[in-house]
């Protein structure tokens, strides 16, 4: 999605917006109540690129949640049984 917004040089409000435009069931659900309390369409030009990134993640993908898989990943280590292949593909 960055890539695309890069190449189309779209502007913050925009990114938002079209990134909302993919959310369903409980994100959309999310979205719609937490825009609509800071204030609606007025408050949706305000917000940047990596405020609107911060929220979403905060709101599905949770700070312990996003360690602890950071941990998980850098903890993964290729046993001499494995090929590279086999290493990937866990």
């Amino acid at each position: 999605m960055e890539k695309i917004f890069d190449v189309m040089g779209c502007e913050d409000a925009f990114k938002t917006r079209l990134a909302v435009y993919k959310f369903e069931g409980n994100a959309l659900a999310w979205w719609k109540a937490y825009k609509q309390a800071k204030g609606g369409d007025a408050w949706l030009i305000t917000v940047t690129w990596a405020d609107f990134k911060k929220l979403f993640f905060l709101q599905f993908f949770p700070r312990a949640e996003q360690e602890r898989l950071k941990r998980e990943y850098h903890s993964i280590r290729q046993t001499n049984t494995e090929t590279s292949t086999e290493f990937m593909q866990r």
